[in-house]
């Protein structure tokens, strides 16, 4: 970036690759909770969210001090030091998700310690073998 154009045009790409995250993040917690289970997990969501604005805000101010390092301005590294670790996240956590309730029970098999957790067994095991048995009979 070298004027405020041009910082603009980022800006606006980058809120626009983002935009959907939070819908997109309640809508696939709906598939795995029960209205009266899903407050409780939205609302873990929504603080973990407000603390990890806080942690990016504290980090934008560290990284912005690195103006002048390698001729560059501190938006520079701002911008490529906080979207290398947003891609590299997402390349690490994005083979993880899966495309429907079905593939987490094949899924659930290979990471058995999640069978633990009593809302995502209750999921896994009695809402979608009582899917697929429903569909069965139609």
């Amino acid at each position: 970036m070298t004027n405020r154009t041009s910082f603009y045009i980022t800006r606006a790409f980058i809120g626009a690759c983002e935009g959907g995250f939070i819908p997109g993040t309640i809508l696939f917690a709906t598939y795995f909770y029960k209205t009266k289970e899903l407050a409780i997990r939205l609302a873990c969501f929504w603080s973990t969210l407000n603390v990890a604005r806080v942690i990016s805000a504290l980090l934008a101010a560290g990284i912005l001090e690195m103006r002048g390092v390698g001729g560059k301005s501190g938006w520079f590294w701002l911008f490529l030091i906080e979207g290398l670790l947003t891609f590299l996240i997402g390349a690490i956590v994005s083979p993880l998700f899966t495309a429907s309730l079905g593939q987490c029970l094949q899924r659930s098999r290979a990471f058995s310690i999640f069978l633990n957790h009593q809302p995502l067994r209750r999921v896994l095991f009695s809402e979608i073998l009582g899917i697929q048995s429903e569909k069965k009979q139609s």
